[in-house]
């Protein structure tokens, strides 16, 4: 994990504290829960136990550090009580009390945990009822509040939307109030976590209050959001641009298991994320982002609502959404630009990210759902069929560089390891330019090949030594032709050829070898002589002598089902089929009654035109109901329930 540097002039330790140039902070206060009592902060033997008292001392140029262990808002159980956190100051959190460097920090190992679980007796929802409202409140604050290196869980803002103050019900995790003309809160946060909280109404994690005329736009950097639980909206953050900003940046962060109450009889929206920019702004920006299994009734793992001349745009650039759920719509994300004429702006604006997994209910958008707003995706792959795919409602743009349909072959998903595997589409398939980041969201360096990755994790891997010049599935009568032609391959061993008919789960319908070292163009083929009816989705699989794995892009062809007839219905002496088929030849027929019992059997000649046969049912068969099968010997078997009438 890559730690940010804090380039401050500083020197070492002396008599037991920091000491650092006067040009680059005030005073440094230390903390540490596991002091002998009644100290100063001044050095660390001296440090304070409680970070109530650092905050009362501390002014704008001061620097804080915080030895690891739990702090608690106020030990006295009021859950109104919050860290009221000191603008310019810079909070640092991670160390040991006999550290001597700020190179030595390390705010993993060392966790500093800021816990509203006043009473000790857990985060969960069945006994935080005694929690803080909110572990840590800011206003006032600009981009000099530097928060880096603290783990928040606990906090309780469990009130509903109606009542008691805001931060009774909102922002569990953290309240950060910059509401109304003036004011402002704007605090850089890194290198955090947040854990477990939960809000009544919204924002579990993290309310950002810019209503009213106000601004409330923190940036994030490394900061995951973990497990927060909101009722209605915003389960890991709520950003509350209503007529006024809430515009966030987040780099290198993560949002795993979030997400809002689905079992209430009202919608909620925004499993992770609620940007609300109604009349204001609340545009996100996400860059190497993770947002996996978050949840919601709408939005599973964003929600952006720019109604009434507002705007809710987010803008997505290298991120990877997984298995995100809505119960109803929007899967990943969901855009809303309000009702038609309301004015309002809601355009989300993709580039080099994962789609994968995300799921929704009855009104459709695993990864989109789009109501009068826009989306407008490039060089990024999704578990969908084509463009039309991408969103529900309105439909998306989709320009150069997409990927559809293919697995984009993860290392690890249960582990939380999103790196494209070797062998992954994702590699090398991305837009350079436009990240602006050195690192991925795990600190491995952004740009390792000729081009950027898709999604939050770059890969060490290239892709495969095989370059595909032509690949094209051709229909053949009734049969499908698959074929493709190399320019160059390097140590490959096969190419085994894939077939769907939902293009999501495929399976092989044969192997071909391959030509192992070579610069000469060759070209391959292989029959499917038994296409599915329908839709039939191919792509192949390229393995190489080392077992590294690559996939072709997705062909498809539709292969016309056969059509047949029966009639007339009754019928008396005489029975016509009607087949018009893809497959020149014949099929057989055979008459069963409801007993299964084999009667008459046949054959009828099939045509690419419609072709009728007659049959003459036997005297032999008494009057009532019967079954005649058709049987094309493929999957295209048809059978159908006839009456022999008595004249």
């Amino acid at each position: 994990m890559c730690l940010t540097a804090i380039k401050a002039r500083f020197s070492i330790l002396l008599l037991g504290a920091f000491i650092f140039s006067a040009t680059s902070f005030g005073k440094t206060i230390h903390v540490d829960i596991n002091a002998p009592a009644a100290g100063d902060g001044v050095y660390w033997s001296t440090a304070f136990t409680d970070l109530q008292d650092a905050l009362a001392i501390a002014v704008n140029g001061d620097m804080i550090l915080v030895a690891e262990g739990t702090y608690l808002p106020t030990p006295s159980g009021v859950r109104t009580i919050s860290f009221n956190l000191v603008s310019g100051v810079t909070y640092l959190g991670g160390f040991t009390s006999t550290d001597t460097l700020l190179s030595q920090r390390n705010w993993i190992t060392n966790k500093v945990i800021l816990s509203g679980d006043l009473a000790g007796n857990g985060s969960n929802a069945s006994n935080n009822i005694d929690n803080s409202h909110s572990v840590i409140y800011t206003t006032a604050s600009d981009a000099s509040l530097i928060f880096d290196g603290f783990h928040i869980i606990g906090g309780n803002a469990d009130n509903d939307c109606f009542t008691g103050p805001s931060t009774a019900r909102s922002g569990g995790g953290w309240f950060n109030d910059g509401s109304f003309t003036g004011g402002s809160s704007t605090p850089t946060i890194k290198n955090c976590k947040f854990v477990s909280n939960f809000a009544g109404c919204s924002g579990g994690g993290m309310f950002n209050d810019g209503n009213s005329s106000g601004n409330a736009s923190p940036s994030f950097e490394n900061v995951s959001f973990e497990g927060n639980f909101a009722s209605e909206a915003g389960g890991a953050i709520y950003n509350n641009g209503n007529a006024g900003n809430a515009s966030t940046s987040f780099i290198n962060c993560k949002f795993m298991g979030n997400g809002v109450d689905t079992t209430m009889a009202s919608a909620t929206y925004g499993g992770a994320l609620y940007n609300f920019g109604k009349s204001g702004i609340a545009n996100a920006t996400l860059i190497n982002c993770l947002v996996s299994n978050n949840y919601s009734f709408a939005g599973g793992g964003m929600y952006n609502l720019g109604s009434t001349s507002g705007s809710a745009s987010p803008s997505l650039i290298n991120c990877t959404f997984y298995n995100n759920v809505a119960m109803q719509n929007g899967g990943a994300c969901y855009v809303n630009a309000g009702d038609a004429g309301d004015m309002g702006v809601s355009i989300a604006t993709i580039r080099n990210t994962i789609f994968d997994a995300n799921h929704a209910g009855p009104f459709g958008g695993d990864v989109f759902r789009n109501n009068n707003g826009s989306v407008v995706i490039d060089y990024s792959l999704a578990d969908v069929n084509d463009c039309s795919e991408i969103a529900a409602g309105d439909p998306a743009t989709c320009n150069l560089g997409m990927i559809y349909n293919i697995d984009p072959v993860f290392t690890n998903p249960g582990d939380e390891d999103f790196t494209p595997a070797d062998g992954s589409p994702a590699i090398n398939q991305g837009l350079n330019g436009i990240n602006g980041t050195t690192v991925d969201i795990v600190g491995n360096p952004r740009v390792q090949q000729s081009s950027i990755d898709m999604g939050a994790f770059e890969s060490p891997f290239g892709p495969l030594p095989v370059e595909l010049i032509q690949f094209e599935a051709t229909l053949l009568e009734g049969e499908v032709a698959i074929d493709w032609v190399t320019a160059f391959e390097i140590d490959n061993d096969y190419f085994e050829v894939l077939r769907s008919n939902d293009g999501v789960r495929f399976e092989s319908i044969g192997m071909i070898k391959g030509s192992e070292t070579s610069n000469q163009y060759h070209q391959y083929r292989l029959i499917d002589k038994a296409p599915l009816p329908g839709l039939n989705y191919y792509k192949l699989k390229i393995v190489d002598f080392s077992r590294n794995v690559d996939f072709s892009p997705v062909r498809s062809i539709h292969v016309n089902e056969a059509f047949v007839t029966v009639f007339p219905n009754p019928a008396f002496e005489e029975l016509f089929i009607s087949v018009r088929g893809t497959v020149k030849g014949k099929a057989k027929y055979y008459i069963y009654n409801l007993f299964g019992l084999q009667l008459q059997s046949g054959s009828i000649q099939i045509n690419e035109s419609l072709e009728t046969t007659p049959i003459s049912l036997l005297e032999e068969l008494d009057a009532g109901p019967y079954i005649i099968y058709v049987d094309f010997g493929t999957q295209q078997n048809q059978a159908f329930r006839f009456i022999k009438s008595r004249d």
